[in-house]
This record gives structure tokens, C-alpha cells and sequence, in this order.
């Protein structure tokens, strides 16, 4: 598939969803020749295809353009297809900036915490839903209710979503460094490390090309610096017409701020 195809499969609603769920299959596939035992593969194939089905299905809600599409869908086919499916997990879009971040944060620990306690309670891997379902209902939640937030425990908890990198399209901030609202076309963030914050936005030819649009960009890009936020830019023809290396780029930059283990 050339680099045009493969924009074009990106751009589109349907192929695109095909073309991700066969690399998560291929991924599936890989996963289950590693040593681990069964009922491990079997929940890392439940999250694996619940995460990726919800990633696309956020992109193509909030997206705002094909540009953007092409752009976010690469990066999820990128994940998948390096072997690093788990290091990126969409949201839908929040409106109150880092206060957002702090409530998600705060979610993700209690839903680890839950995860913790009913694994350690279940003992049997196969009990560990009813479990987590019943405890859940325990606390005032519906039965459906209670039966999603178990689905999403379970996922967030076998894709260790402590450790990846979280994606927000359309992230709006309010009031930032006195510049107004800001709406970033992509913020990624990692729950456990605070420094690692990065905004990337798509910038089309016939928006962002006027002078005063230009200098604008510049004025914003410096706010969100102030606000210790990382910010790259990729022209919509840079995305169009190499999807691939752009998502790659944009990897190497998330990688970057992840410190080594020592």
C-alpha cells in the first residue's frame, strides 16, 4: 500500500475501521505465541480490541477535519503495528483543561485501587467480572452501569493505563496564561509523569497560512509553553501526504519524555 492509499484508507470512516481492526487481530495473534498464561491472553485480547474500537470510534466523533482523521488514526495503527498498542489510550474531548486532567487522574487511581482489591478477593481469574460487578452494584450503580465500569477497569487495568500516554482531540483550556480558551487539535498527557505533556496541531493551508493567523499561532504556542506544555506543528500537506512518518515523529517525541528506568 502506498503512502496515497494509505491516506486515503485513513481518511475514510469505514476502511479505516477494517484496516485497524486487522492489525489489532495481527497483534492479538502475536500476543498469544508470548508466555503468558490463558486467561491473561484472553483478557489482554478483551482490552486490546475494546481500547482500539474505542479509540476509533472517539476519532471519528471529534475529529474536526480529514486532515485531523488521518492524522489520529495513524497514530493508533502506528501503536499497534510497533507492538506498543497499550501506550495510547483516546478520551473525548474535556472543556476544563488540567482541572479535567486532575479528576481523570484521581479516576484511573480509584479504578486501579478497585482492580487491586477484587483481583486479590476473586482469586479465580475467571470470577474476577462478577466480582468487580457485584462490588460495584454494592455501591449504588445499576447493573449495566456496574457491568461497563468493569469492562473498563479491567481494560485500563491489563493495558496498564497508569503508564501510557492518554489522547484528548479537540482539548479545550480555559484562560490560559492570559491568552483566552484554547482548543488543541491533540493533547497527550501521561498520568504519572506530570512534565510529560505534549499539544500537536494540524495546521491546514487556508486557515492557518494568513499573516496574522501566523503570528497568532506563535503568540498561543508560547502560552502553552508557559504553561509547561510541549507543542509541535505539522503543516496538512506534511500529514497528507506521509501519514506515517509524521505519527512516527510524534512517537519519538512522547518516547522522549518518558524518563529511562534506572
Amino acid at each position: 500500500m502506498g503512502k496515497y492509499d494509505l491516506t486515503q484508507a485513513l481518511a475514510d470512516d469505514k476502511v479505516s475501521d477494517e484496516l485497524t481492526a486487522a492489525f489489532c487481530e495481527y497483534a492479538i495473534k502475536e500476543e498469544s505465541t508470548a508466555e503468558e498464561s490463558e486467561g491473561f491472553k484472553q483478557f489482554y485480547a478483551h482490552a486490546l480490541r475494546t481500547i482500539t474500537s474505542r479509540n476509533m470510534s472517539i476519532i471519528a466523533q471529534f475529529a474536526q477535519s480529514p486532515i485531523e482523521k488521518v492524522f489520529l488514526r495513524s497514530l493508533v495503527m502506528g501503536s499497534i503495528k510497533s507492538g506498543s498498542a497499550t501506550s495510547i489510550i483516546f478520551h473525548e474531548p474535556f472543556s476544563q483543561g488540567f482541572e479535567s486532567i486532575e479528576i481523570f487522574k484521581s479516576k484511573t487511581r480509584d479504578r486501579l485501587e478497585i482492580y487491586r482489591r477484587c483481583s486479590k478477593e476473586a482469586g479465580d481469574g475467571s470470577k474476577l467480572m462478577p466480582f468487580m460487578e457485584k462490588m460495584l452494584c454494592g455501591i449504588g450503580m445499576s447493573s449495566e452501569a456496574a457491568a461497563n465500569e468493569a469492562s473498563m477497569i479491567l481494560v485500563e487495568s491489563v493495558l496498564d493505563s497508569g503508564n501510557a500516554f492518554h489522547l484528548v482531540p479537540q482539548a479545550r483550556f480555559p484562560d490560559l496564561k492570559d491568552h483566552g480558551t484554547i482548543i488543541a487539535d491533540l493533547y497527550a498527557f501521561h498520568p504519572s509523569i506530570s512534565t510529560a505533556q505534549l499539544i500537536v496541531e494540524c495546521d491546514g493551508y487556508d486557515y492557518h497560512s494568513d499573516p496574522d493567523k501566523f503570528s497568532s499561532d506563535r503568540k498561543r504556542d508560547r502560552a502553552i509553553s508557559l504553561s509547561g506544555v510541549q507543542v509541535m506543528r505539522f503543516a496538512g500537506t506534511e500529514i497528507w501526504n506521509d501519514p506515517v512518518s509524521v505519527s512516527v515523529e510524534v512517537f519519538k517525541k512522547l518516547e522522549s519524555m518518558v524518563p529511562d528506568p534506572k
